[in-house]
């Protein structure tokens, strides 16, 4: 199914578009700076399924590697920020593991919510 959509030549230009604005969103992200105590989750995909069966090679475990640590440290932009590892899931975690999505958004949601009650309570 993946493959398919790849295909397209809208998905072509996405891409394109995506490595065009890498620069200056790289940029936009250093000057950001915390995101305080908002409720953040980063969702990653499962390492051993992105490099898929056999042997890695050095470049595709070096940038798995650098992932994996940006990943990481864009959970620790939030006090409140945490890492979930989608297990059986590659790049497109919302189609290989939509329940871990969901279950996201719902824990944000949440947290959300409760952070809004606890202040309105102390006002």
């Amino acid at each position: 199914m993946s493959v398919a959509r790849e295909c397209r030549p809208d998905a072509f230009s996405a891409i394109e578009a995506e490595w065009d604005g890498a620069k200056e969103s790289s940029t936009e992200v250093t000057r950001s700076g915390t995101l305080d105590d908002i409720p953040l989750i980063v969702l990653s995909h499962d390492p051993q399924t992105a490099l898929g069966p056999g042997a890695p090679s050095p470049s595709e475990l070096h940038v798995e590697i650098l992932w994996t640590q940006m990943q990481k440290e864009l959970a620790q932009l939030s006090s409140r920020g945490t890492q979930i590892v989608a297990k059986d899931s590659n790049h497109y975690i919302q189609i290989d593991r939509p329940d871990v999505v969901i279950g996201a958004i719902h824990k944000v949601l949440d947290e959300a919510e409760r952070k809004s009650r606890s202040l309105s309570q102390a006002h």
